[in-house]
């Protein structure tokens, strides 16, 4: 019997074949290329500390809002519209200005303000406040607007009131009451005291123009100008005798009904006016109430100016 062997070239076997292996992503899968160092993002920057600002920058800041308020009370329709504000603070001091009385209180806690906040920042910063020079002007309304004039006007040219005309004395006008423009003057005067600087409280005492029309007598300016040596003397001289003045805080002026309504020919004068003597200076020292002497008041218009602060010489 034949058997026929057959052979063949058969192929190895494969392998067994090993656990499935995940797919290789396709090139559209292919994750992005790690960023080389150079390319690594930087980390946030720290926020740059604030620049200091100048000097002359926190000044300006710190003069801004008082100023903006004299702005914005700047309106006026007549002479007696505007008063003489001082612009002070600890840390500037501007010459005064003029704005209606409307305004005195805004501009006092504008200066408060700029005491608590820019004050510190321009005492840290070791700025100093230049030095102003003020000529001697008078507050004035010109095309409606209050202002501070420096001139010193003609005789004519400062109307006298309907309070004080010739025509008033046998009728007296109304004796007017201390309003808020007194109480804000008589404030400065205290201030003036506490400081020693009689500035503070010029717009205070008896106008000059107004005072040549008031005195009969031949040299009214060169007696304005003793007077006022005078109120400036007893100024100085003030500071120098009460005690404990940088703890002491004004309260309120007082006018006292002492005194009565000067007719024309009475102490040398031309035209009327209300007077007030021995009037009171209200201030406190801690727990302690104190008062100051006022000497002599007069009116013109509506208004109460100084004429002696203390006795009389």
């Amino acid at each position: 019997m034949w058997f026929a062997v057959l052979s063949c070239a058969c192929s190895p076997p494969e392998p067994a074949a090993s656990a499935a292996e995940p797919p290789r992503p396709s090139s559209a899968e292919e994750p992005p290329p790690r960023p080389s160092s150079a390319e690594e993002p930087e980390a946030a920057a720290e926020p740059a500390p604030p620049a200091e600002q100048s000097c002359e920058t926190l000044l300006t800041n710190a003069r801004r809002a008082a100023l903006a308020v004299v702005d914005a009370h700047a309106a006026c329709d007549f002479g007696v519209d505007c008063v003489e504000a001082a612009v002070s603070t600890p840390c500037f001091e501007d010459c005064a200005v003029a704005l209606h009385p409307r305004g005195l209180a805004a501009l006092r806690e504008a200066l408060a303000d700029a005491e608590t906040r820019s004050c510190p920042a321009l005492a840290g910063q070791g700025c100093e406040a230049p030095r102003v020079r003020c000529a001697r002007a008078t507050p004035r309304c010109q095309d409606g607007r209050c202002l501070m004039d420096e001139g010193d006007p003609a005789l004519a040219d400062v109307p006298v009131p309907p309070e004080n005309t010739a025509t008033r004395a046998d009728e007296p006008p109304a004796r007017p009451p201390a309003g808020d423009v007194e109480q804000e003057r008589a404030r400065r005067l205290f201030e003036a005291v506490v400081h020693d600087d009689p500035n503070r409280a010029q717009d205070f005492f008896f106008p000059k123009e107004a005072f040549r029309h008031v005195k009969a007598i031949a040299d009214p300016d060169g007696y304005w100008d003793r007077l006022m040596r005078r109120y400036r003397d007893d100024i100085h001289a003030l500071h120098e005798s009460i005690a404990d003045l940088d703890r002491a805080e004004f309260e309120r002026l007082e006018v006292v009904r002492r005194g009565g309504w000067v007719r024309p020919r009475e102490e040398g004068n031309a035209l009327p006016y209300w007077a007030a003597r021995h009037n009171r200076l209200h201030c406190r020292v801690g727990d302690e109430a104190r008062t100051l002497e006022v000497r002599v008041l007069i009116t013109w218009g509506s208004r109460w100016y100084v004429t002696h602060l203390s006795e009389l010489h």
